[in-house]
């Protein structure tokens, strides 16, 4: 439940306050689990950094091909195959807030206006089977 709930932090970038007021949850326990999550995370990670699910690859033109096939299967509209001919992954972004730098230059760098702080921005690449493709 940690882990999920950390997810969901990380993916909306939500305040504290916010998820407070959302799970009904003291600031206390919204940071314990927070911290949890992140602990537990990393451990995922740190366990075995060579397993093939952490292998973030662009598909082979074969494999996009299978991709765009998956989609494709999954249309409704007449116009979609159209429009989605060729496509073979969805793009997605992630914001996740850090510590203000203290050198101004690196805190301008990081500095998001729309959300008002420092942010880590992230656009991932997700293929059709749920992996992630690419990262930047």
């Amino acid at each position: 439940m940690a882990l999920a709930f950390t997810l969901m932090y990380l993916q909306n970038s939500m305040k504290q306050e916010t998820l407070c007021l959302l799970f009904g949850a003291t600031a206390a326990s919204i940071s314990r689990t927070k911290a949890l999550g992140l602990d537990l995370l990393e451990m995922i990670f740190r366990r075995d950094p060579h397993d093939w699910r952490w292998d973030i690859s662009w598909p082979s033109p074969h494999k996009m091909a299978h991709f765009n096939d998956m989609i494709l299967a999954n249309t409704e509209c007449e116009n979609e195959p159209e429009v989605l001919k060729g496509v073979s992954g969805f793009v997605d972004g992630l914001n996740l807030p850090i510590q203000e730098p203290d050198d101004e230059v690196e805190q301008y760098a990081y500095y998001n206006g729309w959300k008002s702080g420092c942010y880590l921005s992230q656009v991932l690449v997700f293929t059709p089977d749920g992996c992630i493709c690419y990262v930047r």
